[in-house]
């Protein structure tokens, strides 16, 4: 539990703070912010294909997004129109979502006032007996 904690962290100093390598690092150090780059393109590479799972994507369409279709290995470009085709799901979405809510505003409002239209009367009736 606490490997994972700490090899986190480190990835995170090693992003925020130090993006280079100091030149006088030794090969283990060099290998370690290898790894450490590679760890980081990994949990992009995996944010953007759940993101893209969630969406229910066809990227059977897009070859060239992946290195390797194996792996699930990314391109740049492969990201870049992942991250695009994963912009327009969720402004198609969106446009859904604000249309049934300007579709039902005015009839909730339109029920209310009916409503209290309804409760007048009653009280209304109420009051002349």
């Amino acid at each position: 539990m606490f490997q994972k904690l700490r090899i986190r962290a480190f990835s995170w100093y090693h992003t925020k703070v130090s993006l280079v390598p100091p030149p006088n690092a030794t090969e283990q150090e060099l290998e370690l912010y290898r790894l450490i780059d590679k760890h980081e393109e990994l949990r992009r590479n995996n944010r953007l294909l759940k993101l893209a799972l969630k969406y229910d994507l066809d990227l059977t369409g897009h070859p060239e997004i992946f290195e390797n279709e194996q792996r699930g290995h990314l391109t740049p470009h492969g990201r870049a129109t992942l991250r695009s085709l994963i912009h327009e799901e969720k402004e198609r979405r969106f446009e859904n979502v604000a249309r049934w809510v300007k579709l039902l505003a005015p009839l909730i409002g339109t029920l209310a006032g009916l409503l209290g239209v309804l409760t007048g009367l009653a009280a209304v009736l109420q009051h002349k007996k």
